[in-house]
């Protein structure tokens, strides 16, 4: 004999005629029927999980590679400036 948990649920009549009705649709007892549905639920939410967990890390990525740039520009100008200034010194003595 199983002894898997059990819970006690409160529905509408109308969403539990539409179980009944899917779960013979489905040739699933009722029992069976939740049981799918549920599965189903947590796979989907997980798999939106793990989508949003990517698409966090892939922006976090291109982040980084914006700010890399714009400090490599930043540096190049720095030194094309350095390389003027010194120019300009020279140039004035």
């Amino acid at each position: 004999m199983r002894r898997d948990p059990q819970i006690n649920i409160r529905l509408p009549q109308d969403l539990k005629d539409a179980v009944q009705n899917m779960a013979s649709d489905n040739k699933r007892s009722v029992n069976a029927e939740i049981v799918a549905i549920l599965l189903d639920a947590v796979r989907k939410h997980e798999l939106s999980n793990q989508s949003q967990s990517s698409s966090e890390t892939q922006l976090k990525t291109i982040n980084c590679l914006y700010e890399r740039e714009i400090l490599e520009e930043i540096a190049k100008l720095a030194a094309e400036n350095a390389v003027k200034l010194e120019r300009n010194e020279k140039g004035k003595k």
